[in-house]
């Protein structure tokens, strides 16, 4: 039974496929003003260092203990840089670790985040602790929906990396460099523009061209198909081989997303297209950008895909097994606090009862 209902479920998908009309690129927000596909608006390129240094910034983060009332939370946010196909160091730390934690603010409709680093020297990289409004993390208006007090450790990564972004650039780049983020330009929680406001500042002083690269996409056309699927199958059917780009896909007026959107094809031979965005004060030919990125992007380990991001990445995953040791100390120490048990009872139980 099972197979049958998997062979039904191909059958849809393939008469799906079978049938494919690219549409147009469709955003539901208004402040996109979709534009319709046009084949003449693919440029190809070819992969080419232009004497410029591509600093790439990734960050994870992982509750590792949590209750109703707070989570404790371990952040890791990575750098790593390159010029003419080899590593470069920075004068700034490569990697920043802390632990977060978040609690209910005396406002019980905000989340309030400290940071507590593992290297006290780093603190001045972190963000300061803020207070975010509970109803950044839910779509929801139903007043006793509960929001979930871990979402906000998101938060607390995205911020640090927009600041340490931002302190790169002043202290490590300059001019023609390209500085490229883990995901794209649109900010979406409460504060978060402030620090996107700095980095981009930060860029627009040095003369730096400040881009995100999103390794997943969600966006979709007036047919359904994913965005980057539908550029791609276009090249395919009017034969645009090679590395490529494609824009425009809409005017942007959304003031909380900076950024031009483009879909791009990073190596030849790859079956993957992403999104990629390049802040609107970049002040450099979107071609040569594409090139040194193209560049870095032809290591075996994933073709079409900066290695810089691949090494990021890695710098900055918290990895489960390094999440049950971290939970182990933490909740030795813990245990010396009173009610601390049976707050982490609140919640614990599912977790409990799938061990057993």
């Amino acid at each position: 039974m099972f197979d049958n209902c998997v062979s039904k479920i191909a059958d849809i998908l393939s008469s799906q496929s079978a049938s494919f009309e690219a549409g147009a690129p469709y955003f539901a927000d208004s402040h996109y003003k979709a534009i319709p596909f046009d084949v003449s608006n693919f440029r190809k390129f070819a992969p080419k260092r232009n004497g410029s240094t591509l600093c790439f910034v990734d960050g994870g983060n992982l509750d590792i203990v949590s209750a109703p009332n707070f989570s404790i939370q371990f952040l890791r946010i990575a750098s790593v840089a390159f010029k003419g196909g080899k590593r470069l160091p920075l004068s700034l730390p490569q990697r920043i670790e802390s632990i977060a934690l978040v609690t209910h603010a005396s406002d019980l409709r905000k989340f309030k985040v400290q940071y507590f680093p593992l290297d006290d020297g780093q603190r001045q990289y972190l963000p300061q602790d803020f207070e975010i409004s509970k109803s950044s993390f839910s779509n929801s208006q139903d007043e006793l929906a509960q929001h979930p007090i871990s979402a906000a450790g998101g938060a607390a990564r995205k911020f640090a990396e927009w600041n340490y972004g931002a302190r790169i650039i002043r202290e490590c780049l300059d001019k023609g460099d390209i500085f490229v983020r883990d995901g794209a330009l649109q900010v979406g929680l409460e504060g978060e523009e402030k620090f996107a406001t700095d980095a981009y500042a930060a860029a627009n002083d040095k003369g730096v061209i400040f881009s995100g690269f999103a390794k997943t996409s969600t966006l979709v056309t007036t047919t359904g198909f994913p965005l980057t699927a539908s550029v791609q199958m276009l090249a395919n059917k009017h034969n645009v081989g090679g590395a490529w780009y494609y824009a425009p896909l809409a005017e942007n007026q959304n003031p909380r997303h900076l950024g031009d959107i483009f879909v791009g094809k990073f190596f030849e031979h790859s079956p993957y297209a992403f999104r990629f965005e390049i802040h609107n004060g970049a002040g450099r030919e979107v071609g040569a950008i594409f090139e040194e990125i193209a560049d870095n992007s032809r290591d075996l380990s994933f073709p079409g895909y900066p290695y810089g991001l691949v090494v990021a990445d890695k710098l900055a995953r918290v990895e489960m097994g390094e999440r049950d040791a971290l939970q182990a100390r933490i909740k030795l120490q813990l245990s010396r606090v009173k009610g601390i048990r049976e707050c982490i009872a609140a919640t614990d139980a599912h977790k409990i009862i799938s061990g057993l």
